[in-house]
């Protein structure tokens, strides 16, 4: 059996395995800076990188099983080295300083031991030079949720739990009755306007495809207005 890796189906990402995307000339340009503050990104983003697969001559799509051939496309998510121990980090770019704080508080003792904590601890946080308000965490590298995968239906139950006893309050005089839950529901969808649950959400996909957020934009303006006329509601009912 062939032990050659497949290439990728799509042949329009064949050609980007040695080129930066849009996303990432980001993570180059703060390269040195962020090695200064003591994080080392991979090799794609180091000055004058030359691909690993085109030294030995292979073929462009072998890039994507080389360390410097992995991409995303997530502008705000950088993978890294911490050069002090090697311990594999995630460098998060932040734009709403409010998030540092709170993630800063249940990373500070007492609640940071607090055995009903399951938020990712942040190792810590710095401002981006000339940028006023961005800021950068640090935090550990975490693998999927289902690796390695459950071998069973009660680990998978299991694993559901600490989600359900954040859901509960130890005091029954505490706990919110259904009728409170649903009231508390319709007011916040009172607290938002008409027009924000009108509005189109955008992926990130979008940056890398010159003019798939424009022709999205113009789909979806044509189909809020048809919406708009015939009266429909924004948040759409299940007949009964």
């Amino acid at each position: 059996m062939s032990t050659q890796p497949t290439p990728p189906n799509d042949t329009r990402r064949e050609i980007k395995a040695h080129v930066l995307l849009k996303s990432e000339i980001y993570r180059r340009d703060h390269q040195k800076w962020l090695e200064e503050r003591g994080y080392m990104l991979r090799p794609r983003f180091t000055p004058g990188w030359i691909p690993s697969w085109t030294v030995g001559g292979d073929r462009e799509w072998e890039g994507y099983n080389r360390e410097d051939g992995l991409s995303h496309s997530n502008p705000f998510i950088m993978d890294a080295t911490r050069i002090s121990d090697n311990e594999m980090v995630v460098l998060k770019r932040i734009y709403f300083p409010p998030e540092v704080e709170i993630a800063m508080l249940f990373s500070t003792e007492p609640l940071a031991s607090h055995p009903k904590n399951h938020c990712v601890p942040i190792y810590e946080s710095f401002r981006i030079p000339d940028e006023e308000n961005d800021l950068i965490i640090v935090m550990p590298q975490l693998r999927p949720f289902d690796n390695p995968r459950f071998k069973s239906a009660t680990k998978g139950v299991e694993f559901i739990r600490p989600l359900v006893d954040d859901m509960v309050q130890d005091d029954p005089e505490k706990r919110p009755t259904i009728d409170e839950v649903v009231q508390r529901f319709d007011e916040l969808k009172k607290s938002i306007s008409y027009w924000k649950l009108r509005s189109r959400l955008v992926e990130l996909e979008e940056d890398e495809w010159p003019g798939l957020a424009t022709f999205r934009a113009i789909a979806h303006i044509y189909r809020t207005t048809l919406h708009v006329i015939t009266f429909r509601n924004p948040i759409p009912h299940p007949r009964r």
